[in-house]
């Protein structure tokens, strides 16, 4: 399957990234006493975005994935790849949702299914 060619998947990335940055912001506020101050990168594959957090203290974890395919949120099985087959397999929002799926997320990544 080919990369979306859907009008507005760039901006649409770029606004659930704004939240994910929103998100570790408020969180960075409530323990301010910590100063992680967090950043979020992105990193574009031929499939995948991959959205990283990066703080102060020099840790980099994957908060999530986007498919570049259909713009689905998936949760991270390693810092390379997203979790397709595994316990935790799904698909957690879609970045074309009203919210930009950020009900799905946290400041930590992508939410387990109950």
């Amino acid at each position: 399957m080919g990369i979306l060619d859907r009008a507005g998947l760039a901006e649409r990335i770029e606004g659930y990234v704004a939240g994910v940055a929103a998100l570790n912001a408020a969180n960075d506020k409530k323990y301010e006493s910590v100063k992680f101050n967090t950043k979020i990168e992105v990193d574009y594959g031929p499939r995948y975005v991959r959205i990283v957090r990066k703080d102060d203290c020099g840790s980099r974890s994957v908060h999530s994935f986007v498919d570049r395919t259909n713009g689905d949120i998936l949760k991270a099985a390693t810092y390379k790849t997203p979790d397709r087959a595994g316990k935790t397999k799904g698909v957690r929002g879609n970045v074309f949702a009203d919210n930009f799926g950020l009900s799905a997320v946290n400041y930590n990544g992508a939410n387990y299914l109950k």
